[in-house]
């Protein structure tokens, strides 16, 4: 009888085996849905449309965007990381709900309850420094002049906790600023182009659509060095602010759980499409740099960034 026993389990375990390695060769069968947890039109939006088009090219996978916008990209983190764990529903993340929001910067609610497994990389790209054309302002020095001069000072973001967010109260450590948190990048650059707000930092895809329309001057950008399209705007650090070395950045996460195979099969296809000549010139000319990288690697860099950004919000409620 526990011959008979012992031999039944090893046939069910070879059974689970065998059925999970055929799931994954066999996968995708059916769609799979990416959701971008912001409006359309912004940084995330834009991006992963493109790559996913590109993705789907290449191995021949449908892609459905569903775009899952609110609380600064939670609302669509927190349903991927409770959807099943088979590769059929990912998340296009994004530095506030995979970095940012994890050090409860604004609002202590946005606690991290939304754990996923970091599965690629895909681009950075760093935010632009905005103000509307008929301020008084040429400089970052100029701008905070003015904002310190203004009896009710007022900026948009792209959402509460949002790295713009938290840019801007870097930027100006000052009490009394009134807030305008929109519901992602695109809302924001429209509310700022309808002159809601007199400055707002966007990232630099968002923005890089409406330069030549000379509605707004740029003062400023986040990256590390200038950008190649945008040649004679300065980084925040050559304007003197170090702690501005910071850029926006991107990626594909799925639900805690999800099968090694199907991820691998992820990180190489976003991967293949970041290789492609056509695909690097998008991307530089949009403001993106394509940032390939494995599994394991993608995922120590996104612990970086959430114990960096979690020392800076700690810096900031002092």
């Amino acid at each position: 009888m526990g011959i008979r026993a012992g031999l039944v389990t090893v046939v069910l375990m070879m059974a689970v085996i065998v059925s999970s390695g055929a799931f994954a060769q066999g996968y995708p069968d059916r769609p799979v849905r990416m959701v971008i947890p912001y409006a359309t039109g912004g940084g995330t939006d834009i991006l992963m449309r493109y790559l996913m088009q590109k993705v789907e090219a290449n191995e021949n996978w449908r892609v459905l965007i569903d775009n899952r916008a609110g609380a600064t990209g939670v609302i669509g983190a927190r349903e991927v990381s409770r959807s099943k764990p088979d590769g059929y529903t990912l998340l296009a993340g994004h530095i506030a709900p995979n970095a940012i929001n994890p050090g409860d910067f604004v609002q202590p609610k946005f606690s991290p309850d939304w754990p996923l497994a970091e599965v690629a990389l895909a681009a950075e790209a760093p935010s632009l420094l905005l103000v509307q054309s008929e301020l008084p302002v040429t400089n970052v020095a100029g701008l905070k002049k003015w904002l310190r001069a203004e009896k009710n000072p007022t900026y948009g973001s792209d959402g509460a906790g949002s790295l713009a967010h938290l840019q801007m109260e870097l930027l100006m450590a000052m009490p009394g600023m009134t807030h305008i948190a929109y519901k992602g990048g695109g809302p924001a650059i429209q509310g700022f182009m309808s002159r809601e707000v007199p400055v707002i930092f966007s990232p630099a895809p968002v923005a890089m659509p409406h330069v030549a329309g000379g509605k707004f001057r740029i003062i400023a950008q986040t990256g590390s060095a200038r950008l190649a399209t945008l040649p004679s705007i300065p980084t925040m650090v050559e304007s003197g602010d170090k702690e501005f070395s910071a850029p926006l950045w991107w990626g594909v996460f799925a639900p805690l759980g999800t099968p090694d195979d199907i991820a691998r099969r992820w990180n190489a296809a976003v991967n293949k499409a970041l290789a492609d000549a056509a695909v690097n010139k998008w991307l530089g000319d949009q403001g993106y740099s394509a940032r390939p990288m494995g599994i394991k690697e993608f995922s120590a860099y996104v612990a970086r960034e959430v114990e960096r950004w979690n020392r800076v919000a700690a810096g900031i409620k002092q």
